[in-house]
């Protein structure tokens, strides 16, 4: 289900959480979400506090730096998302290749040359 952001920039924080152990690694990629405090009780961290460092200002929606978008009122993924999706327009023309040289025909021919033949023109004179 996606989140309904309302107009405008949707910022977020971005930072690293560290992993207690192995299993909380294997928990957290299974289930892709951390409950906090709950799910950090028993590491030797909590007990002092968690300081977690922020490492960007994001918005979510146009996936933009706070630098870049903040003077940007308008976030551009409100007018038009499909930016961020990519597609053909971009991207340049695809080669084919001359004739008689694409995958399958090299393959045919391969498999019709007589092997004795083919090794036999490998084989060094001396």
């Amino acid at each position: 289900m996606p989140v309904e952001y309302p107009p405008g920039h949707a910022w977020h924080y971005a930072v690293f959480i560290p992993a207690p152990s192995p299993s909380h690694a294997r928990m957290t990629h299974q289930n892709p979400y951390l409950t906090l405090p709950d799910d950090y009780v028993d590491t030797p961290d909590w007990s002092l506090g968690m300081v977690l460092e922020i490492k960007e200002v994001l918005c979510v929606k146009c996936r933009l730096p706070y630098g870049q978008a903040v003077y940007e009122p308008a976030c551009a993924a409100d007018s038009n998302p499909d930016y961020l999706r990519g597609g053909k327009r971009d991207r340049a023309w695809r080669r084919s290749a001359p004739p008689g040289q694409s995958a399958a025909e090299v393959a045919a021919r391969r498999r019709l040359e007589d092997p004795a033949l083919m090794q036999g023109s490998r084989i060094a004179s001396f």
